[in-house]
């Protein structure tokens, strides 16, 4: 999955402070081809430094739900104010929309009798506007309504056709250590280790690349990214932490706090009161884009193989 792009903060019902985070923009894979070389190594080969290349794509699966819903804050507020951020919400920012001219933010009925003249009323302002027309006939007085009140926000995860492109170059640094504490690594005996211990290396391993990746910039190859990997082997299990940090050269935006209301969504008409129906006319759906801002993940991890391999040890 890929991981943090709009985090906000909102009050519950009791009016007690939570947080929430958007990070599922939606499932992937993600695929790496390169190539590594040893440079650099001691006479034992445990510790081994040399060049890696490698250019992939992360696959991301179309997926067609709602992940979050809040409510539509207060016209003049300050989160109404930042919905508008192009640098939060990028071109999705209801700034877009052609319901943002005049008159709007105000919903605009002009009724029209069969005699006389028209009258025309404003309601608002609002937040947010969809920009439908309604029209109404009845009884010779025709009734026209420009806009709905968006009255929610849900967030559904963006539908890419194009895979998300990554390139990178820079050193790997490999430590090696004998599963069963002897000098050297291998599986048949060797001048250094003549009784041969029959175990394969546990290996630590730390990358170091720079290049660019569409996955945490916004969709697009812009930046340069640097990043760091560390896989560390816990000796003597067949468990391994790992960590990993993507840093983007680009200048840093500070974000206004988005306080939002939270919403239950439901999809279809039965829409009871407090919950968000989707798709609506009252509701705003905001593709949840690629994040363009920094990453970094830490984790726990078993490698499966030598589990299996340990479990079924002397068995056939």
């Amino acid at each position: 999955n890929n991981t943090n792009n709009v985090v906000s903060a909102f009050k519950t019902a009791t009016g007690t402070s939570s947080t929430s985070g958007l990070p599922q923009v939606g499932t992937a894979v993600d695929y790496v081809f390169g190539f590594e070389a040893d440079w650099l190594h001691n006479s034992l080969r445990r510790f081994t430094a040399g060049p890696i290349a490698a250019v992939g794509a992360t696959t991301p699966l179309s997926a067609q739900h709602t992940t979050a819903a809040f409510q539509v804050p207060t016209f003049g507020s300050n989160e109404c104010d930042e919905l508008y951020s192009k640098d939060r919400f990028g071109p999705g920012a209801p700034v877009e929309l052609p319901a943002q001219t005049s008159p709007y933010p105000y919903i605009v009925t002009t009724t029209t009798p069969s005699s006389g003249s028209p009258s025309k009323t404003t309601t608002g302002p609002f937040c947010i506007i969809n920009p439908v027309t309604t029209t109404v006939t009845s009884n010779g007085t025709t009734t026209m309504t420009q806009g709905i009140q968006q009255k929610d926000i849900a967030f559904a995860p963006e539908d890419r056709s194009s895979f998300l492109i990554k390139y990178m170059a820079g050193m790997r640094l490999i430590n090696r250590w004998h599963s069963k504490d002897g000098s050297t690594c291998g599986l048949t005996p060797t001048a250094a280790n003549p009784k041969g211990d029959f175990a394969p290396c546990v290996r630590s391993i730390a990358d170091l690349t720079l290049g660019q990746d569409e996955a945490i910039t916004g969709g697009i190859l812009r930046h340069a990214v640097f990043k760091g990997d560390v896989i560390f082997a816990i000796p003597k299990t067949t468990a391994f932490f790992f960590g990993s940090a993507a840093m983007r050269i680009a200048e840093n935006k500070n974000l206004s706090p988005l306080i939002l209301q939270p919403a239950t969504v439901v999809t279809t008409s039965q829409n009871p009161p407090s919950t968000t129906q989707v798709p609506s006319p009252n509701t705003w759906v905001l593709p949840l884009t690629q994040p363009d801002r920094d990453f970094y993940r830490v984790g726990i991890g078993v490698d499966l193989s030598s589990t299996l391999a340990t479990v079924f040890k002397g068995k056939s």
